[in-house]
């Protein structure tokens, strides 16, 4: 199994482990409208946020990546959570909006 794969388990158990409190407190503060499907969304993207720096710094310490793999490898793991965030903006825009149309043709 490649090292940088280890990495991104180790990393991805952590994510998932405080990536649950992350995505608790964002729901507290802005609660989700948009269904199951937003969570799921919401929830993956808190977790890969939250296992981005675990995941660095164990290709940093532990397997001694050189600073442009730690970067490369930073900057995907951000760009995976941003993407699954947007998805999840889509659904919750969505949620949002809908209620406006069906007021406006009501009256």
């Amino acid at each position: 199994m490649p090292h940088w794969s280890i990495a991104i388990l180790c990393g991805g158990a952590f994510g998932l482990i405080f990536g649950l409190f992350v995505a608790r407190k964002s729901a507290a503060e802005h609660p989700i409208r948009a269904g199951a499907a937003a969570k799921m969304f919401h929830y993956l993207g808190a977790s890969i946020f939250a296992a981005t720096a675990p995941t660095v710094l164990i290709g940093a310490v532990i397997f001694h990546y050189g600073l442009i793999r730690d970067l490369v490898l930073a900057l995907v793991m951000l760009f995976s959570a941003a993407l699954l965030l947007l998805i999840y903006a889509v659904f919750e825009v969505q949620a949002i909006q809908s209620p406006d149309i069906a007021e406006a043709k009501v009256k």
